[in-house]
């Protein structure tokens, strides 16, 4: 399963103290159970397909940081407002000073940004 094959990293890294710089991928509802249950991350990574209300839901729940691959053709100020509508604590972009822009509100984002 796609999604377990990271736990020997995450748990070696938590031995070694440093929990956090493991971020485990969603996957699925039964992967994210798993994470939650075995490995109580601060932190879930998303991406498109893993991104839905169900999955969120379970690890906004847990307390967990929900962050959200907006890569490519997702990559766009309007998918941005979606994943922070939808509850994205983290948003990974190619245009990050686009992203902080229209996060600190100044002024318009027109697209493509750059």
């Amino acid at each position: 399963m796609r999604g377990l094959r990271g736990f020997g990293l995450h748990r070696a890294l938590t031995n070694l103290g440093f929990p956090e710089l493991c971020m485990p991928e969603a996957v699925s509802v039964k992967v994210t159970r798993k994470i939650l249950r075995e490995l109580k991350p601060k932190v879930i990574a998303f991406e498109r397909r893993d991104f839905t209300p169900e999955i969120i839901g379970l690890a906004k729940e847990a307390g967990m940081g929900v962050f959200v691959d907006r890569l490519g053709e997702q990559d766009t100020p309007e998918r941005w407002k979606e994943a922070m509508e939808w509850g994205a604590t983290g948003i990974q972009t190619d245009h990050p000073g686009e992203l902080v822009a229209m996060l600190l509100g100044k002024g318009p984002i027109t697209w493509p940004c750059g």
